[in-house]
C-alpha cells in the first residue's frame, strides 16, 4: 500500500506546481515572481516526472502487483493538468501572430470605446482594447519593419517596440500576469519579457528588440477624427467571449507597498519618471528633469517635451496671440512663441523644435512601483518663474 500511495503523492506534487505555480496570485509575495519564473522553466521536466510516476503505477497494476482501484488516484492528477492546459481562464490569453485589419468604415466600434493608436510609416492603426484583451501580445510581421505590441490591461500600459525577423509568434507564450503585469516567455531563447518595462526581468533589452514606437490610448471618436483613414485591428477568431472596451482597474493581488489606483503619466526615457495625471491640464507645465507636459485637447493624452534648446532650459507658459494663432505658449528666456507640436513659430528661436519625449499616461502607479521601486514622482515647478509683465 505504501508504494502506490507514495507514487501518487510524488506525481501530484509536480502536477500541482504545473497547475498553480504560475498563477498571478504569487505576485503579491516578496519572491512570488521568482517562483512563477521557476515554475515555468521547470514545467516540462515536472510534467515528464508526473507522467513517468503515473506510468509506473499503471505498470504495477497491469502486472497484477496492485489492485486496479488504485487508478482512482490518477483522477486528481489528471484534473490538475487539465486545469492548467485547458480550463484555467488565466491561461486563455493568446499571442496574435496573424492580425487582421479592416478600414475605419468597417469597424464596429462605439465612440466611447478605447483604442491604442499608433502611426507607423505614415499609416495610422487603431488597436481596440476589446481586441487586445484576449490577445495581449501582437506580432506584426506583414510589413517592412516588424513590430511587437505588449498590452497589460490591468496596468493600462502599452509597450510597442520594433523587432527583427528572429522574433516569431510561435516562440512566445503568455505565462502569467503577476502584479497585473503581462509576463511573456520566449521559449526559443529562454527569456522572460516584462510587459510594463518592455525589458527582461534583469532589466536588459530582449534579444531581437529594437527601439520603442510611440503610441497613445484614447477613444475611438478622437482617434478617428484625427486619422479618418486609420485601419482597425480585428479581435482574433479564437476569442469567443466579449472583452472589455475601456480601461480596467488592477485585478490581481499586489504587494502591500504597491496597492492603490492612482494613475500617472510614465515618462519613458532611459531614466523613467512619473507625473500624476491629476497634475496635467490643457495648460503647459514645467517639471524637473527638463520636462514640459500638458494634456492634449485633441486626444486627451499627455504630451511631453524636453525643455532644452541649445544651451538653454527655458520655462514655458501658456500664451495665445491673434497674430500667431498656432502659438499656444511662450518661453521665459527668449520670449519666443511655440506651437503645440513643440515648434517655435516666432521670436529669436523661430524654427527650432523641442525634442518629443515618449509618455504613456493613465498607468497605475502601484504597478510601476513593483518594477521601478525608485521611480521618481515629479511635481510641477513653482509658478514663481513666470515671466514678468512689462
Amino acid at each position: 500500500m505504501i508504494l502506490p500511495l507514495l507514487l501518487l503523492i510524488l506525481a501530484a506534487m509536480p502536477a500541482a506546481v504545473i497547475a498553480y505555480g504560475v498563477h498571478p496570485f504569487w505576485g503579491q509575495y516578496p519572491h512570488g515572481i521568482e517562483w512563477i519564473v521557476l515554475s515555468r522553466r521547470l514545467q516540462w521536466p515536472m510534467l515528464a516526472l508526473t507522467v513517468i510516476l503515473c506510468l509506473i503505477l499503471v505498470g504495477l497494476i497491469v502486472a497484477g502487483r496492485r489492485r486496479a482501484w488504485w487508478l482512482i488516484g490518477l483522477a486528481p492528477i489528471l484534473a490538475l493538468l487539465a486545469h492548467h492546459f485547458a480550463l484555467d481562464p488565466d491561461s486563455a490569453f493568446l499571442v496574435n501572430g496573424q492580425p487582421g485589419f479592416v478600414s475605419a468604415e468597417q469597424a464596429t466600434l462605439g465612440d466611447d470605446d478605447w483604442v491604442v493608436g499608433l502611426v507607423d510609416g505614415g499609416e495610422a492603426t487603431a488597436y481596440p482594447f476589446a481586441a487586445l484583451y484576449p490577445a495581449p501580445v501582437l506580432v506584426q510581421t506583414d510589413q517592412q519593419a516588424p513590430l511587437l505590441l505588449l498590452w497589460s490591461a490591468f496596468a493600462n500600459r502599452v509597450v510597442t517596440v520594433r523587432i527583427d525577423r528572429s522574433i516569431k509568434a510561435r516562440d512566445l507564450e503568455i505565462v502569467s500576469m503577476p502584479a497585473n503585469t503581462l509576463l511573456v516567455y520566449n521559449a526559443r531563447l529562454g527569456q522572460f519579457i516584462n510587459g510594463v518595462t518592455g525589458l527582461t526581468l534583469q532589466q536588459q533589452k530582449p534579444a531581437g528588440f529594437g527601439g520603442t514606437i510611440s503610441a497613445i490610448k484614447t477613444t475611438w471618436k478622437r482617434w478617428k477624427a484625427l486619422h479618418p483613414q486609420t485601419r482597425v485591428l480585428l479581435a482574433p477568431v479564437q476569442a469567443s467571449r466579449p472583452a472589455p472596451s475601456r480601461p480596467l482597474l488592477p485585478f490581481y493581488p499586489m504587494p502591500a507597498a504597491a496597492r492603490g489606483v492612482a494613475t500617472v503619466a510614465m515618462i519613458c526615457t532611459t531614466r523613467p519618471a512619473a507625473v500624476l495625471d491629476s497634475d496635467l491640464t490643457a495648460q503647459p507645465k514645467n517639471f524637473p528633469q527638463r520636462l514640459l507636459l500638458w494634456r492634449s485637447p485633441a486626444t486627451g493624452c499627455a504630451v511631453a517635451f524636453d525643455r532644452q534648446v541649445d544651451d538653454l532650459f527655458p520655462i514655458f507658459h501658456a500664451k495665445r496671440t491673434a497674430k500667431y494663432p498656432e502659438a499656444v505658449m511662450v518661453d521665459a528666456d527668449s520670449k519666443s512663441l511655440w506651437s503645440a507640436d513643440g515648434r517655435a513659430v516666432a521670436g529669436p528661436l523661430a524654427g527650432r523644435k523641442l525634442h518629443a519625449v515618449d509618455v504613456d499616461d493613465g498607468v497605475y502607479l502601484g504597478v510601476l512601483r513593483v518594477w521601478y521601486p525608485d521611480l521618481p514622482l515629479l511635481s510641477p515647478l513653482a509658478a514663481a518663474a513666470a515671466p514678468r509683465r512689462p
